[in-house]
């Protein structure tokens, strides 16, 4: 314990000059790499190098995301109000394939209309689930007879409504004479 009451202050100065210099470094770079492709139509057309900075940059969002990050098509800092139809199909194509290079799924949330036609996307990209991260589990429900228990939880499994005739109820029996 004496030897770290002892420490000298170059020492550990020096230390936290390293740490300051290695942060200053890395958000330097991020913002250099990433200042490049900021700009509206950066997923119309992108070059390979650029390709792989966008790569980059959405991996960083899910790994800040947890796994998912919603990203805006269309918007930039050159332009705030869209792309036109042409460029917002081929950039929303060029999204998908970077959402499959990641193994992850590509989902349109809402579109916006901007100025002269424009139109941006709001896109939620979300890393696909690993089957074996399900599991089995039990769940009791209580009810009186035809208030909907069965129905119920064949619509929290299957996700489909029922049908008023017993479609969703029917998905959840294993047996026939149920």
């Amino acid at each position: 314990m004496a030897h770290l009451v002892e420490q000298s202050a170059s020492s550990s100065a020096g230390a936290a000059q390293l740490f300051a210099a290695a942060a200053l470094a890395q958000d330097q770079g991020e913002l250099a790499d990433y200042s490049a492709i900021s700009r509206a139509n950066a997923l119309v057309a992108p070059s390979e190098e650029e390709f792989d900075l966008i790569v980059a940059k959405i991996k960083d969002l899910m790994e800040e995301g947890r796994g998912e990050t919603i990203f805006e098509v269309g918007v930039g800092e050159d332009s705030d109000c869209g792309l036109a139809e042409e460029d917002l199909q081929a950039s929303m194509a060029t999204l998908e394939s970077i959402s499959a290079t990641l193994d992850a799924d590509c989902v349109r949330l809402r579109e916006k209309m901007g100025e002269g036609g424009k139109k941006s996307v709001v896109s939620l990209i979300r890393r696909r689930a690993i089957i074996q991260d399900f599991m089995e589990i039990r769940v009791a429900v209580v009810g009186n007879v035809d208030a909907g228990k069965s129905t119920l939880l064949g619509v929290l499994t299957h996700g489909e409504l029922d049908n008023g005739r017993g479609f969703a109820r029917q998905k959840l029996f294993r047996h026939k004479h149920e």
